[in-house]
């Protein structure tokens, strides 16, 4: 809208001040429509209040395969994710795929269809003499979900179901002690360095028959 066409009438000095300008200019642009209701202003808890509804709207499902079993995209994104959270997020170069994953039950994640979080169940005598859960992880886009305590459980519940009365050894980075230990799991080595990284061995016994 240009200026001219608001015909406002001119001052003693016949001349328009600029405030007088200004007030009719915003007069002509205030809207009338009562109907239009602007947008509410939201607030850092209401974000966070809709991001975790979304998340709990999320269809989570668990998902067991053999290795022979993956499909070639299912084998990548798997390979993917490990690489992104042990090698890239970790900064630890090493090699991740270490010749167990064909002795092993494959437990995926997903997240509305979309991978969020691993773990590998190692048959035993390929690792250690008991069947070990490793490659546990979440995506980094995925870890407000907290899925790693139902992550665990699940991989806990198949492998006693599927190795009965053989107990579950795992190797954990030592800062996950109490987290692993509030799931059975009793440390059984000292610290150890592994790929520059504090591990402990733990074991959880197999329940009482």
């Amino acid at each position: 809208m240009e200026i001219d066409e608001l015909h406002m009438p001119a001052t003693a000095s016949g001349m328009q001040s600029q405030s007088d300008i200004l007030r009719q200019l915003a007069a002509r642009l205030r809207p009338t429509d009562t109907s239009i209701v602007p947008p509410p202003i939201l607030t850092y808890r209401d974000i966070i209040g809709a991001a975790r509804k979304q998340e709990m709207s999320m269809k989570i499902e668990f998902k067991w395969s053999r290795f022979d079993a993956l499909t070639t995209l299912q084998l990548y994104e798997i390979i993917q994710a490990r690489e992104s959270v042990f090698v890239v997020e970790q900064n630890c170069p090493y090699q991740e795929t270490d010749g167990k994953d064909l002795h092993a039950w494959h437990l995926s994640v997903f997240a509305d269809g979309e991978l969020a979080a691993y773990a590998r169940v190692v048959e035993p005598g390929f690792k250690y003499e008991q069947p070990s859960i490793g490659r546990v992880l979440t995506l980094a886009k995925f870890r407000s979900l907290k899925l790693g305590r139902a992550l665990m459980t699940e991989a806990i519940r198949f492998t006693e179901s599927t190795y009965p009365g053989q107990g579950i050894k795992i190797g954990a980075q030592a800062r996950l002690e109490s987290f692993y230990g509030s799931l059975g799991f009793e440390t059984v080595t000292a610290p150890y360095s592994e790929d520059s990284i504090p591990h402990i061995d733990m074991v959880k016994p197999a329940p009482a028959q």
